[in-house]
């Protein structure tokens, strides 16, 4: 199911907020990888904000491999880093219930995946929405249900502009 949201609308307001809270997280953990000589990091717990990894061709001494080979994700090993591993710790971040609580979005099960936020994407003056048709939450009032055509038009035209 599609859906995009306007500008100048309360759940538009809502969804651009949290996009900016996302950003300022996002930058205050690239900004400690760079510092450390990262120029890349995994975030994949949380909505935004955090470090899971560090992307790193060559494995850096002091940290251990996290995923597969030709992922390149290292992570401080415990022993090595207290220190570092204390700033990670405290990095701020965004869950996906915050963004899910705009549109009550309730995690779920689908036969065997398990769904866990929507799709969102912001261009220019709307909100594209992406929603399993098996999944459950509200449709605010100033949601507008589109077609997928109607979607990826939009999509390619607002990415493109």
């Amino acid at each position: 199911m599609y859906y995009k949201v306007k500008s100048k609308t309360e759940t538009f307001e809502e969804f651009d907020f949290l996009f900016k809270r996302i950003k300022k997280v996002n930058n205050i953990a690239l900004a400690l990888a760079k510092k450390l000589g990262f120029s890349k990091i995994a975030t994949s717990r949380n909505l935004a904000g955090g470090i899971n990894a560090f992307y790193s061709v060559k494995k850096p001494d002091g940290y251990r491999q996290v995923g597969k080979d030709y992922q390149c994700l290292y992570f401080p090993k415990v022993a090595h880093n207290k220190e570092l591993l204390k700033k990670i710790e405290d990095l701020p971040i965004i869950k996906k219930s915050e963004l899910n609580k705009i549109i009550d979005f309730k995690e779920t099960f689908t036969g065997k995946h398990f769904i866990s936020s929507f799709g969102i994407a912001k261009r220019n003056n709307h909100f594209l929405l992406d929603i399993d048709k098996e999944c459950d939450f509200t449709v605010n009032k100033d949601m507008t249900e589109i077609l997928e055509s109607e979607y990826n038009e939009l999509f390619t035209i607002l990415t493109n502009s």
